[in-house]
């Protein structure tokens, strides 16, 4: 739960897109076709 709190997640599934310096770069919260996880994975490419 302190992770959670720490990254200020608010619902799950919550996915978090990290820079390799540690930055966030991008998230996404609730369900995903296949689909629509590869495009939001790309937004942050």
């Amino acid at each position: 739960m302190e992770l959670v709190q720490k990254m200020g997640v608010r619902g799950a599934p919550t996915t978090l897109i990290f820079s390799p310096d540690g930055q966030e770069k991008h998230r996404f919260t609730g369900f995903q076709t296949p689909e629509e996880y590869l495009q939001e994975l790309a937004k942050a490419a």
